[in-house]
């Protein structure tokens, strides 16, 4: 088991932040649950859009090299729109809101994805 050295100080700035540790001795500030949440709206949508890539290599429509060019557009793509997301500052968000999140960019991976 691993031994922490060091001193850690809360300023106004992290107050609200959570600690986490590694088994390797290093620290990580946790993501807020609105950053957690939208991360997660994107990890959800990616893999969707995975779904896609596969599909279209398995059927030829694009080749190994597209795909892999395309994957990383929609990673970046997922990125940036995620921290667009509006989402309520208590980090909970209602089935609905989720699923009309996720469908509105799930739609635009899909565009984005078959476009040349």
């Amino acid at each position: 088991m691993p031994t922490y050295d060091g001193r850690l100080e809360l300023t106004w700035t992290n107050k609200h932040l959570r600690l986490l540790a590694h088994d390797d001795g290093t620290y990580e500030w946790a993501p807020s649950e609105v950053d957690a949440l939208r991360a997660f709206i994107a990890a959800f949508v990616f893999q969707m859009g995975l779904v896609e890539l596969r599909a279209n290599l398995a059927t030829g429509l694009i080749d190994f090299s597209t795909a892999t060019r395309k994957e990383g557009r929609l990673r970046r793509y997922l990125d940036q729109r995620a921290s667009e997301l509006k989402v309520p500052t208590t980090g909970t968000m209602s089935m609905a809101d989720f699923s009309a999140h996720a469908d509105r960019l799930v739609r635009e991976a899909i565009a984005l994805l078959r476009a040349r």
